[in-house]
């Protein structure tokens, strides 16, 4: 999402229009839906995850409990929509596997599982209230954003934002490291999370250091893009594994998921490149150089409106 603070008005009041931005927009999907619901779904969880990921770049200067409590609340009305979401996410997944350089065995168990997975007794009851669950998620919405008015702080410029920004890119560097080192579901599914959360943040600040923070941002979204895939990879597994809806095709579901887990090596492989090559700054220095770009740039002394 190409959200930006406005370097015109102080640090909160550019949080709290980005925020405005992000809830009006998923209000009015609420009240008019689209004709494609599955994408309504979809910037609905994009909208929760960017407010989460205010609320932990704020974290270090608001009460603490008031944040993990905005966190928890906007955490458990995403997992709310995932169900609408992994059924189609796994059919997708899927037909894209038809893509990739297969044999013709395997390409032929796809389109026998394919059929199998679109009956409409494989899926889960969840699925079908997409509805009832989007109302749900409204009110979650309307009570974060004034949560977030409610919650003042006194810093602004750098002080507002670096002990947010230091945290996210220490936990970003650490979640690739458990992923590369250990290389499991969970490591990857939380390195994933810690850069969709970093893409999101930085970009708030990217014209503060425009010459890296610009690739850094796009090099961010394509690495979250081909962990996205990969874990779409672990979405479509488990539906085919699923012991209540079982699909009673055993040969043809163990050479879906061979390619399944030859697809996920390539993406893992490309996205431990994409680190490598882009985005693999030590924290200490990293910030140093990014507050002074700040302050370069916008210069302005605490609690004071930033200069454009």
């Amino acid at each position: 999402m190409k959200v930006r603070l406005d370097a015109t008005c102080d640090v909160r009041d550019g949080l709290l229009r980005v925020v405005d931005q992000e809830v009006e927009a998923v209000l009015a999907r609420l009240a008019h839906p689209t004709a494609d619901r599955a994408d309504d779904v979809h910037a609905t969880r994009l909208a929760l995850k960017c407010l989460r990921a205010i609320w932990h770049l704020i974290r270090p200067l608001a009460v603490d409990c008031v944040a993990q409590e905005q966190n928890d609340r906007l955490r458990a009305a995403a997992a709310l929509l995932a169900p609408q979401r992994d059924a189609v996410i796994a059919r997708a997944s899927l037909a894209a596997l038809l893509d990739e350089d297969i044999l013709p065995n395997q390409r032929a168990a796809i389109l026998t599982v394919q059929d199998h997975l679109a009956a409409p007794t494989r899926e889960p009851a969840a699925a079908a209230d997409t509805e009832n669950v989007l109302r749900k998620v409204e009110p979650v919405l309307r009570q974060t954003l004034a949560a977030l008015r409610g919650s003042g702080w006194t810093s602004d410029g750098w002080e507002a934002l670096a002990p947010g920004l230091g945290r996210t890119w220490a936990k970003l560097r650490r979640a690739h490291r458990d992923a590369a080192v250990r290389g499991r579901e969970e490591d990857f599914h939380a390195w994933r999370k810690m850069v969709k959360r970093a893409q999101f943040q930085f970009g708030l600040v990217r014209e503060a250091w425009p010459k890296r923070l610009r690739p850094m941002v796009k090099a961010l979204r394509q690495l979250g893009d081909r962990l996205g895939d990969a874990h779409d990879l672990d979405v479509l597994r488990e539906r085919l594994s699923d012991p209540a809806h079982p699909l009673a095709l055993p040969a043809m579901t163990a050479l879906v998921l061979q390619v399944i887990e030859a697809k996920q090596l390539r993406l893992r492989g490309k996205c431990q490149q994409i680190w490598a090559e882009s985005l693999d700054d030590k924290p200490k220095g990293f910030l140093r150089r990014l507050e002074r770009h700040y302050r370069a740039r916008y210069g302005a002394p605490t609690g004071q409106p930033l200069a454009a």
